[in-house]
């Protein structure tokens, strides 16, 4: 299973930092899971998975696309 989200983007929306952040699933789900040990707050929430970096940016522009218009 680590092999297959190895290969998979996600895109995350802060509110509080009004940020869309891209990275690799995997890279995702270890920095949730060191703030949940470390009891940090995080608000960023999944807005999509992609199978590229570039997909995963659309998202990104999409988001910001609707929120302005």
């Amino acid at each position: 299973m680590k092999g297959i989200m190895m290969n998979l983007w996600v895109a995350e929306y802060s509110q509080s930092q009004d940020a869309v952040h891209v990275q690799l699933l995997d890279e995702s789900i270890r920095e949730n899971f060191r703030r949940a040990i470390a009891k940090e707050e995080q608000d960023y929430v999944v807005i999509g998975v992609f199978s590229s970096h570039d997909e995963a940016s659309e998202r990104g522009n999409e988001l910001r696309r609707k929120q302005n218009s």
